[in-house]
């Protein structure tokens, strides 16, 4: 049976980062989102293939923060509150507010945070360890649900 365009009615999807080529030393944040207008609250992270070899020593830790002001300090979501983390559409884990990609058969990949944030404000975050020469592409979309059926319901 096919969707009709109503499905989907109350879903927005917001650019949290647009594409770029990720610093080779720098943790890259999306802009902060307002999730008070939604129900239901995801992250879509969308990694290219990076441009280093990746290892135990040089990776990319993918988390969901929260802040409860948009200016203010973000901490994690507390890993009870990930719902679920989806690689490539496959439910991978749940109550872990941490997915690592250190090798290169683990990219490119976009990898789906399903959350239930304490805070109002939240961010999609690489927290990038080592020194990455040359950088990684990325893009992060927020993903949110207005009404009752929530993603998180």
């Amino acid at each position: 049976e096919m969707s009709s365009l109503s499905d989907f009615a109350e879903i927005k999807i917001l650019q949290g980062l647009a594409p770029v080529l990720t610093a080779p030393t720098i943790d890259v944040s999306t802009s902060a989102i307002d999730t008070s207008p939604y129900q239901g609250f995801a992250f879509e992270f969308n990694v290219g293939v990076s441009l280093d070899t990746l290892s135990g020593s040089l990776y990319h830790t993918l988390k969901v923060m929260e802040c409860a002001t948009s200016g203010g300090v973000y901490t994690a979501v507390a890993d009870a509150d990930i719902l679920g983390i989806y690689v490539e559409g496959v439910k991978v884990s749940s109550g872990s507010n941490s997915y690592i990609i250190d090798a290169a058969a683990e990219d490119p990949v976009t990898v789906l945070f399903v959350f239930r944030p304490s805070l109002r404000y939240v961010e999609g975050k690489d927290d990038v360890t080592g020194t990455h020469t040359n950088g990684t592409p990325l893009s992060i979309n927020f993903i949110g649900r207005t009404g009752a059926s929530a993603l998180n319901a």
